[in-house]
């Protein structure tokens, strides 16, 4: 076949060959290969930092590390030993300024919500 006739026939089955179509198709290209670039890199960093979450029926078994305190033979403390210092207390013991300073960060229902 000759050129003026593949000319033609591509001419007639995409239409007339514009540099302004050109254009348009060269940046839609690139638009989309920018779009798919952010797509999967939010998917990377989603299935990065989801890995190491921990499973609901974790944390209800949750027990922190505690302070080991080593006691004399009278039973006096006289030293502890831990790598974080912390003291478990229940939601009923938190000073009543922390609650109120949790509910003025948190919104109205933080007390009667499931979460």
């Amino acid at each position: 076949m000759p050129d003026w006739q593949r000319a033609l026939r591509r001419a007639t089955l995409n239409g007339p060959d514009y540099p302004s179509r050109r254009i348009a198709r060269r940046v839609t290209f690139y638009v989309l290969l920018g779009l798919s670039a952010v797509f999967g890199a939010l998917c990377g960093l989603m299935l990065v930092y989801s890995i190491d979450l921990p499973q609901m029926d974790d944390l209800a078994r949750y027990r922190p590390n505690t302070t080991t305190e080593l006691l004399d033979v009278h039973g006096k403390p006289f030293g502890s030993f831990a790598l974080e210092r912390r003291v478990v207390l229940p939601y009923s013991e938190f000073p009543t300024v922390l609650k109120q300073a949790i509910m003025s960060i948190e919104d109205k229902s933080f007390e009667s919500n499931w979460g």
